[in-house]
C-alpha cells in the first residue's frame, strides 16, 4: 500500500505530466474510399532535446513521396516546416523511407506510409517561455498504388508547455541520412519555376492536345460518333461560308465544355487552394449513381427505345436543318460523352497541372478542348475528306446499337465505384429507369391523344420517383454487428453471453426486407444492447464463404436464407430459429428469456 506521501507524489507527477505532455488531435490529412492518413503534434525529447514530432497514422497503400525526383511532379515529395513565437526550429528530421514499387516508372521508390513520425528539432526558444502555440505546415501530394490524390497544404497547430520542456517524453526514432537542404514547405507555388523549363511545360502543352486527340477514339465516344458523322455530311453540304462557320460552331461546342471546367478549376484553385481534375467527381457515390444511369438511359437511345433528338431550339426544326446551336449542342455533347473514358495520357497531363499556377490548368482543359475539335476542324475545312468517310446507311444503325451494348458495359466502371451494399439498389433503380424510358418512348407516338400521352409519361414519371425513393437512400446499420467468427461466437457461449447469427446473402431480396423492417428499428437495436447480445452478420453469398459452410455443417440447414439463429446462454446447446421474413414481436419472444 502507498503512504499518504507516496500517493501525493505519485498524483503530483501525473497531473504535471498531463499538463506539460500536450498532443494535438489527429487531422485528417488525406483520404481516398477506405485508404487515409491522419497526422497530429506531439511535443517530445529527441537527442537530448526538446522537438516536436508529427506522428502520422494511416493504411498501408496511401503513401507520401520522399524524393522529389520521383514524385509525380518536381517538388512535391512530402515537406514539414514548424512556426512557434521566438522558437528556432531545425532541419527536419525524416525516417528511412520504405520502398514501394512504382508501375508508372517501373522501379521501386521511396516514400513514407503507414505509421511513422517526422521529428523538427528545436535549436532555440525562449527562457522565460510557458504555453506557445507551434504551428507545423505540411505539403506534399499522397497517392495509392491506383491513383493521386490532389496535392495537399495542411497546417498542425498545438499549445505546448516549453517552461517543462525537460520533461518532455522521449521519442523512440531513428532519422534516415540528411538529405540535401531544401526550402521550407510553402502555401503558394509561383506561376512557373526556373526546373520548370519551357520544353517541359511545352512537352505538358502537347500531350493535352494529344489527350483531346484521344478522346475521339474512346469507347463513350463511339455511340454518338454516327450523330457526328450525320451532322459532318450536312454541314458539308452548305455553301463554304456557311459551311466553315458550322464546323468552327461545332468544335466551339466541344471547346466550350472543357473551358467551363478550366473556368471551375481555376476559380476552385484562386478561392480554396484545391485542384479539381476530371477524376473528381469520380469519388463521389452521387456522381457514379448519376453516371450509372446517364450511361443506361443513353443506352436506351442507342437501342432506339427513344430517339435521339436535341430540342428545335437548340437542334432546328429538322433532322436535315443545320443551325449554329445544333451544332453547338451536338459538339458539346461530344465532350460530355468522353470524359467516363479518360486515358492515361489524361492522368499524365492532370498530374502535372496539380503543381502548377492556376492559369497554367486552365490553358491545359482548352488545350485539351481544341485537341478532340481539331479533327472535326480538318474536315469542314478540307471537305472531300468526308468522301473517305463510309456513308450513312444502314450499317449505321446497327452500330448505333452495338454501341448501346458498349454504354450498359461502361456503366460498370462508375458502378463498382459504389460501396457494396449499394450497387443492388442502384442496379435495381437502373432497370426501372430503363423502363421508365421505354413507357416514355414506345407506348406512345405523335398521333396519341395528349391525354393519354400525359398520362403515360406521367406514370413514367411516378414509378421513376416511387423507385429512386425505396431504393436509392443510403440506409445505416444501427445494429452493431460484427463479422461472421465461429472463433468468436464460440468465445461468447463460454461466457454465457447471448448470440444472434444473422445468415445473409448479397442476392437475398427477403434478407434486405428483413433488415429494414426488424434490425433498422431503434427498438431493435436497443434491446440488443441491452441485453447484450452479441449480434453477427454471417455472410452467405457464396457457397464456399465460413457461413455458408457453417450454416450447413454446423446448424443442419440447407443454405436458407434469412435464417436467424439465436443462442441463449445454458442453452448453447438448442438454439433458436427464426427463418423467412419475421416481425420484431417475434425476436422479442424468443430474447424474453434474457430478462
Amino acid at each position: 500500500m502507498l503512504t499518504l506521501k507516496q500517493k501525493s507524489i505519485f498524483f503530483s507527477l501525473c497531473f504535471a505530466l498531463f499538463s506539460v505532455v500536450v498532443s494535438a488531435e489527429p487531422v485528417e490529412i488525406t483520404r481516398h474510399q477506405d485508404e487515409y492518413s491522419t497526422a497530429r503534434l506531439k511535443a517530445v525529447q529527441f537527442d537530448g532535446r526538446p522537438a516536436i514530432a508529427v506522428q502520422f497514422s494511416g493504411t498501408d497503400d496511401l503513401h507520401y513521396y520522399a524524393d522529389s525526383q520521383t514524385a509525380p511532379a518536381p517538388e512535391l515529395d512530402l515537406k514539414a516546416a514548424g512556426q512557434a513565437g521566438g522558437v528556432d526550429f531545425g532541419r527536419t528530421l525524416f525516417p528511412e523511407p520504405q520502398l514501394f514499387y512504382e508501375a508508372s516508372l517501373e522501379k521501386e521508390i521511396d516514400v513514407y506510409v503507414g505509421d511513422f513520425y517526422l521529428v523538427l528539432p528545436i535549436e532555440s526558444y525562449p527562457p522565460q517561455a510557458e504555453r506557445l502555440v507551434v504551428e507545423v505546415h505540411l505539403s506534399g501530394i499522397a497517392c495509392t498504388s491506383q491513383l493521386c490524390l490532389p496535392p495537399f497544404e495542411t497546417t498542425l497547430s498545438g499549445e505546448f508547455d516549453f517552461s517543462e520542456a525537460n520533461a518532455w517524453p522521449v521519442i523512440d526514432f531513428t532519422p534516415a541520412a540528411m538529405p540535401e537542404p531544401v526550402a521550407p514547405a510553402v502555401s503558394h507555388r509561383a506561376p512557373l519555376t526556373q526546373s520548370q523549363s519551357a520544353a517541359e511545360v511545352t512537352l505538358m502543352l502537347l500531350l493535352a492536345l494529344l489527350a483531346g486527340l484521344a478522346f475521339n477514339v474512346m469507347p463513350c465516344v463511339l455511340p454518338v460518333l454516327p450523330l457526328i458523322v450525320s451532322r459532318m455530311v450536312n454541314i458539308s453540304k452548305e455553301h463554304p461560308g456557311r459551311r466553315i462557320a458550322l464546323g468552327l460552331t461545332f468544335c466551339v461546342g466541344i471547346a466550350a465544355f472543357f473551358v467551363a471546367v478550366g473556368v471551375f478549376s481555376s476559380a476552385l484553385r484562386l478561392t480554396t487552394g484545391a485542384v479539381f481534375t476530371l477524376s473528381d467527381p469520380y469519388r463521389y457515390p452521387i456522381f457514379n449513381i448519376v453516371m450509372v444511369l446517364f450511361l443506361v438511359v443513353f443506352a436506351m437511345f442507342m437501342f432506339d427505345v427513344l430517339p435521339l433528338t436535341l430540342p428545335s431550339k437548340i437542334s432546328g426544326k429538322t433532322a436535315d436543318t443545320s443551325t449554329f446551336s445544333g451544332s453547338f449542342g451536338m459538339g458539346f455533347l461530344a465532350a460530355i460523352l468522353s470524359i467516363p473514358c479518360s486515358g492515361a495520357i489524361l492522368a499524365a497531363v492532370l498530374v502535372w497541372v496539380q503543381a502548377q499556377h492556376w492559369l497554367m490548368g486552365f490553358w491545359t482543359f482548352l488545350l485539351m478542348g481544341v485537341g478532340m475539335a481539331l479533327p472535326y476542324g480538318v474536315l469542314v475545312a478540307v471537305p472531300n475528306l468526308l468522301s473517305r468517310v463510309p456513308k450513312p446507311g444502314p450499317w449505321m444503325d446497327q452500330f448505333k446499337k452495338a454501341m448501346g451494348f458498349a454504354l450498359l458495359l461502361l456503366a460498370v466502371n462508375p458502378l463498382s465505384a459504389l460501396p457494396k451494399d449499394r450497387i443492388i439498389s442502384v442496379l435495381s433503380f437502373a432497370v426501372f429507369v430503363a423502363f421508365a424510358v421505354w413507357m416514355w418512348g414506345s407506348w406512345v407516338s405523335f398521333s396519341t391523344p395528349s391525354g393519354k400521352k400525359w398520362l403515360v409519361r406521367g406514370l413514367a414519371v411516378l414509378l421513376v420517383g416511387v423507385a429512386g425513393f425505396g431504393l436509392l437512400p443510403q440506409k445505416e446499420d444501427i445494429v452493431d454487428w460484427a463479422d461472421y467468427d465461429r472463433n468468436v461466437i464460440r468465445n461468447a457461449v463460454d461466457q454465457q453471453q447471448p448470440v444472434l447469427i444473422k445468415f445473409t446473402a448479397d442476392w437475398c431480396f427477403n434478407c434486405k426486407i428483413l433488415e429494414d423492417r426488424v434490425f433498422r428499428d431503434p427498438e431493435v437495436a436497443r434491446t440488443l444492447q441491452d441485453k447484450n447480445v452479441l449480434a453477427v452478420l454471417a455472410d452467405t453469398t457464396l457457397a464456399d464463404f465460413p457461413a455458408s459452410v457453417d450454416l450447413r455443417d454446423i446448424y443442419d440447414i440447407p443454405g436458407t436464407v434469412p435464417m436467424t439463429v439465436i443462442l441463449l446462454p445454458d442453452r448453447a446447446d438448442q438454439p433458436q430459429y427464426l427463418s423467412g421474413i419475421y416481425s420484431k414481436q417475434d425476436l422479442f419472444e424468443v430474447l424474453k428469456e434474457l430478462e
